[in-house]
């Protein structure tokens, strides 16, 4: 009885530390596939509230709002300081620098100011688009 009750226990033993020696049972330290809008808003606040306000949906010191900004512009902007063909910026301005680090991490950027992945962007660009609405038809 007791020879069987050492053989489990050793068992047991010889599992956790393989579950230890290759890093938990569940895989936990796995990064999410795919776009991740958590990560965008750590590397955003990380990269971004320099030039950009800490809430994308409002311009910032340097930097215009960028909620809701594409992908495409995004890469564009971040890795080569260019716009896309046909794109109409909103400042004149080439006092953005590139960020060739972040170049994997830009879907995740692009979730992070997705106005529709984030309601507190969308409502604030809501207020936004109004507040532009009502001052151009003020005389």
């Amino acid at each position: 009885m007791f020879k069987d009750l050492s053989a489990a226990k050793i068992l047991t033993v010889k599992a956790l530390a393989l579950c230890v020696f290759f890093g938990g049972c569940g895989g936990g330290s796995e990064q999410p596939a795919g776009p991740n809008a958590d990560r965008g808003r750590r590397l955003y606040l990380a990269n971004c509230v320099v030039c950009h306000n800490r809430e994308p949906s409002k311009d910032g010191p340097t930097g215009p709002a960028i909620a809701g900004s594409s992908e495409t512009l995004l890469r564009y902007r971040v890795l080569s300081r260019s716009y896309p063909p046909g794109y109409v910026p909103k400042r004149k301005s080439s006092a953005m620098p590139t960020y060739p680090h972040l170049k994997k991490a830009i879907p995740d950027l692009a979730a992070y100011l997705d106005p529709e992945a984030q309601p507190s962007l969308q409502k604030d660009l809501e207020a936004k688009i109004k507040d532009k609405g009502q001052d151009e038809t003020r005389p």
